[in-house]
């Protein structure tokens, strides 16, 4: 209870912060008068010199006391809620630490970043986890795959690039999900997947293999296994692989 209460926490705070600093922005700009750039973290000797806390582009006609001493309150309460969720942030990457997997064979370059939660005697796949809901694939941040080179996945076309990696637990399949979209988070306020669906541009629905030692922190490597890779993901008494190689001579749809 305590990792779940300390996981909502900072993804709250996070998430408050980032949509309050978004509507400040946009606010700011549909103003027509004539702006100037305040370089956050850098300190200004002019008049028109507000908080040094805040980004955006403010217009020169609000420049009055009143505002200064405002948008100064504004910066110091904003400064309190980031150090909050600094200290929150490195708190719940001791729960799920983060890692990132390399591959490097056969001229293919492959890289995973993503959290490692632990099981801690719960119910993974089916309780912590829920079947047919999309997942982001650990804890935190949304995890990523990045390739080098177009790639065939299980027989399907992935260009290169840089992708966020989802996934749709189910107890016989899972579904895998490549995601041209990065995100700030792996979910949003309602603690739902922050995944977008238009930006999907591979679907892959793979077997579930039941294994005999649980695995009690959840794991992401590559196995090289005769002229395949294999992207193998493992969690309790769970696991999925896709084959995956290069791919040569396969004309890429622009």
């Amino acid at each position: 209870m305590v990792l779940v209460g300390v996981h909502f926490k900072y993804d709250f705070i996070f998430h408050m912060l980032q949509n309050h600093i978004f509507f400040f922005k946009n606010e700011l700009k549909r103003s027509k008068y004539h702006y100037f750039h305040l370089a956050s973290g850098r300190s200004f000797s002019f008049e028109s010199h507000i908080c040094t806390f805040f980004e955006p582009l403010v217009p020169k006609a609000y420049m009055n006391p009143t505002l200064k001493k405002s948008l100064k309150v504004i910066g110091a309460i904003t400064a309190v809620i980031l150090a909050i969720a600094f200290v929150l942030r490195y708190d719940t990457k001791a729960h799920s630490p983060q890692d990132t997997v390399h591959f490097k064979s056969k001229g293919i370059t492959l890289e995973v970043f993503y959290n490692r939660p632990y099981k801690k005697d719960r119910e993974i796949f089916g309780g912590l986890v829920p079947y047919d809901e999309v997942w982001r694939t650990g804890a935190n941040e949304a995890t990523t795959f990045q390739t080098d080179k177009d790639i065939l996945v299980d027989g399907s076309l992935l260009k290169a690039g840089k992708y966020t990696l989802w996934t749709i637990p189910g107890k016989e399949t899972w579904k895998v999900i490549f995601n041209s979209q990065m995100y700030p988070w792996g979910i949003d306020l309602e603690k739902k997947a922050y995944r977008d669906p238009q930006y999907d541009v591979l679907v892959i629905e793979t077997a579930v293999n039941k294994i005999e030692n649980n695995v009690e922190q959840f794991t992401i490597f590559f196995e090289e296994i005769n002229d395949l890779i294999f992207l193998f993901l493992s969690w309790d008494d769970t696991s999925i692989s896709l084959p995956i190689k290069e791919a040569e001579g396969v004309e890429v749809a622009e």
